[in-house]
C-alpha cells in the first residue's frame, strides 16, 4: 500500500510506529552502558553460545543443561524468507529508511 493511499487510521499507526521506534533507538543509544543488545540472528545461529555470553555478562552460573530445549518450537514459525521491498513496498521502505536513517546508521 502506498502512503498516499492510506486512510487516517493507517497514517496514525505509521506515525506512532515511527515515533516509538525512534524513541526506543534513542533510549538505547543514550544508555549504552546499561543495556545489552544482541542480534536475534546470532541467537538462532548459536543459542547456547549467546546464552552463555549473557550469563557471563550478568554473572549468572549455568546450573542446568538446556540442550534438550534449545530447538523446541514454542510459537508458530513466521515467514523467514521475505523481501523487505515486497513486505513494505519500495516507496514505504524508502520512507522508513529516510525517517530512521540516523538510528539505522548507528546499528
Amino acid at each position: 500500500m502506498l502512503l498516499s493511499k492510506m486512510n487516517l487510521r493507517e497514517s496514525i499507526i505509521l506515525r506512532s510506529w515511527h515515533i516509538f521506534g525512534i524513541f526506543q533507538a534513542n533510549i538505547y543509544i543514550s544508555n549504552l552502558e546499561n543495556i545489552i543488545i544482541f542480534k536475534y540472528e546470532n541467537f538462532i545461529a548459536n543459542k547456547v553460545k549467546v546464552i552463555k555470553e549473557l550469563c557471563g555478562v550478568f554473572e549468572l552460573k549455568t546450573a542446568h543443561n538446556i540442550l534438550p530445549f534449545i530447538n523446541k518450537q514454542y510459537q508458530p514459525k513466521g515467514d523467514q524468507i521475505i523481501d523487505q521491498n515486497e513486505f513494505y513496498g519500495k516507496e514505504n521502505l524508502s520512507l522508513i529508511e529516510q525517517i530512521c536513517s540516523e538510528q539505522i546508521a548507528f546499528f
